[in-house]
């Protein structure tokens, strides 16, 4: 079982990770909020889908994503375009110049993570890996599986 030492040592290690995440954006000239960098991650991964996915895929109020999406198609990173099927709503997908945004911060991302397991070896990294795939479930399914 996790200890209060081990709580102390997470949240070093999220704060140092977020510090140095940070740093690779800013180096970058990447300025985008969690919420958006989560938008972007989601629609590169599944593809075009529509405001209303993204809200409850991210379990975010509708209003407050179409906000935010609002902003991604104003800034030209993410396109809108007629769904084919259900002329009610609109599908989103990442612009070229959101694709090359979203591999900016993929690398951003693969630099922060390089930095942070350079002196851990190769087993280590799989389980640390594990361990957080395994937190990370546990904690947001509650361990049903």
């Amino acid at each position: 079982m996790l200890n209060h030492r081990d709580i102390a040592n997470l949240s070093h290690l999220l704060n140092a990770f977020k510090n140095r995440l940070a740093e690779a954006f800013a180096r970058r000239d990447l300025d985008y909020p969690p919420m958006q960098i989560k938008v972007l991650r989601l629609i590169s991964s599944q593809g075009a889908c529509t405001a209303l996915h993204v809200a409850q895929t991210l379990g975010r109020d509708k209003a407050q994503v179409t906000r935010l999406l609002q902003a991604l198609v104003r800034e030209g990173v993410l396109l809108k375009k007629d769904h084919p099927s259900d002329k009610r709503s609109q599908l989103l997908s990442l612009s070229a110049h959101g694709e090359q945004v979203f591999a900016d911060m993929q690398a951003a991302e693969q630099e922060a993570l390089a930095e942070m397991s350079e002196h851990l070896g190769e087993e280590c990294v799989a389980l640390l890996s594990a361990a957080l795939s395994t937190a990370q479930e546990t904690l947001t399914h509650g361990g049903d599986q």
